[in-house]
């Protein structure tokens, strides 16, 4: 899949720090690497999926 461009980068906050992010991809690796594994469970499930969606939202447009 391609990756896509938000129309503004987002900011990911977390417990110590916060990231911005300025597309698909770059958001889901960020989420891989900040995410403490302990505490992935049914949030982050729903979070880490959200930048896939668009990413396949923006192919059915």
């Amino acid at each position: 899949m391609d990756d896509v461009r938000f129309a503004e980068p987002i900011t990911l906050k977390f417990q110590s720090s916060e990231r911005k992010v300025a597309s698909s991809w770059e958001a889901i690796e960020c989420m891989r690497q900040q995410w403490p594994d302990r505490a992935r469970g049914r949030s982050w499930r729903g979070l880490s999926d959200l930048p896939r969606r668009a990413r396949r939202l923006a192919h059915r447009a």
